[in-house]
């Protein structure tokens, strides 16, 4: 393990995101949590996908306390907009066992607005009566073309 870890680290300098996420992600697995969080906020980044993986890893630690400052501070800085953070916050007040407060953010969020987290999640338009298509996943066109291989 120590030798996929010293490549995914020397790999990540060349790297913008994934190699950083995939040794963190390789950390936390094998227990090594507090290094694999230190790897997250190594990348000093506010990109959706890191902001997700930090406040994953430090829920797994049992500080999700510190995810709620990190996801305060983007607010702060304007960096995020309150209801794009709300699933995020969402999951960090459960970790933290304040489901009630996570209910009223629920509750409060669920307004009538064009840019709910409610409206996000269902992939609905803004426009009433007007859906929008689904993206593929990677998986799906992974399973049907029978893998990465099959459609090179």
């Amino acid at each position: 393990m120590e030798g996929a870890i010293e490549v995914y680290r020397w790999q990540a300098e060349y790297d913008s995101w994934h190699t950083p996420a995939l040794t963190a992600r390789l950390l936390a697995r094998h227990g090594r949590g507090a290094e694999a969080v230190e790897v997250v906020r190594a990348m000093n980044s506010a990109e959706d996908r890191i902001v997700d993986l930090l406040c994953e890893l430090l829920a797994a630690e049992g500080r999700a306390g510190e995810g709620l400052a990190h996801l305060d501070a983007l607010e702060a800085r304007g960096t995020w907009e309150p209801w794009e953070l709300f699933r995020l916050r969402a999951r960090l007040l459960a970790a933290c066992g304040r489901l009630d407060e996570a209910v009223e953010e629920a509750r409060a969020s669920s307004g009538s607005g064009a840019r709910t987290p409610r409206r996000r999640w269902l992939g609905s338009s803004p426009m009433p009566g007007v859906r929008r298509r689904p993206s593929p996943s990677w998986t799906r066109t992974v399973r049907s073309t029978g893998g990465p291989s099959a459609c090179c």
